[in-house]
């Protein structure tokens, strides 16, 4: 529930992974629109973390920020699965 620095940019990666799936197959936009996966990118944008805007890290601080915001991330997926 609350991301770390030992797994840092979980939620990133599976946004971005879950993007591609949808933009190659359209098809993957109906499964993603199960309760699980709307409930978990309202928890996304709900509790963003730090360490999900940075590439690297070392420690607490964090080094080559992404350059699309973890929000931009949710709504893309919201508007690929066809909930706003």
């Amino acid at each position: 529930m609350k991301p770390s620095a030992h797994c840092h940019g979980i939620q990133r990666v599976i946004l971005e992974q879950t993007i591609y799936m949808m933009e190659c197959n359209s098809r993957y936009g109906n499964y993603f629109k199960e309760p699980q996966m709307v409930d978990a990118l309202k928890m996304v944008e709900k509790t963003p973390s730090r360490v999900d805007n940075y590439m690297i890290l070392l420690g607490d601080t964090g080094f080559m920020e992404c350059g699309t915001p973890l929000f931009a991330l949710v709504d893309r997926a919201k508007q690929l699965i066809g909930r706003q």
